[in-house]
């Protein structure tokens, strides 16, 4: 029985050389997955990988079958990964797309003195993870003893996060994909796009035998 409409085949590598097989947990939020198998992987070359072998040592699964096979990586952008298997009998191509799993956000913010709070010039950056809010922000604050730069207290980053406009604060928020939030290297090699944060969805399983 085909089920990859109903339940997509999920992806994950991890940087200790295992990459997951995922799904969907079933009445939780989108971003909590299941692991259902992992197989042993490794890329070779390793600095700029052009293939990843993966290895079952025995039984099986959806995705991966048992022994050792190995994927080709043909084409390959920020966001997907398009593989030849050497699995497959007439070297069907299939293709991976990068499931976002957080949000970013890259905030400019400033607020003039007010009673009860200090004046503040930064930038800030959010990520949401569907559980919790993450901010950190780098800039200046001025107060009694003059003006500091450096990491932003967590208690000023928070005001901020509220939106509130009743103590003159002004904000330029900026929504950021995962890619652009990581540091990238000339070239743009598969090896960096094969983080271990990223989890990647079948986006064509008909080319899968």
């Amino acid at each position: 029985m085909d089920t990859t409409e109903l339940a997509p085949i999920l992806i994950s590598f991890g940087a200790d050389g295992w990459a997951n097989v995922l799904s969907v947990l079933e009445g939780s939020p989108h971003n909590v997955f299941d692991t259902l198998a992992q197989v042993h992987y490794v890329a070779e070359p390793r600095r700029a990988p052009r293939r990843i072998e993966f290895h079952v040592p025995r039984r099986g699964n959806e995705v991966f079958p048992s022994g050792t096979s190995s994927w080709e990586i043909i084409a390959h952008t920020d966001d997907s990964l398009t593989f030849r298997r050497s699995d497959s009998e007439h070297g069907e191509q299939s293709l991976w797309k990068r499931v976002q799993t957080q949000r970013y956000f890259l905030t400019f913010a400033a607020r003039p003195a007010t009673d009860g709070h200090i004046a503040a010039a930064f930038v800030m950056w959010t990520r949401l993870d569907g559980r919790s809010t993450h901010r950190e922000g780098l800039g200046v604050t001025l107060g009694d003893a003059g003006a500091r730069f450096g990491a932003i207290p967590a208690a000023i980053t928070q005001e901020f996060g509220r939106e509130s406009t009743d103590n003159g604060q002004v904000m330029v928020r900026l929504e950021l994909n995962e890619t652009e939030t990581l540091p990238s290297r000339e070239g743009g090699a598969p090896g960096e796009t094969l983080m271990p944060t990223n989890i990647w969805r079948m986006a064509t399983p008909n080319a899968q035998t």
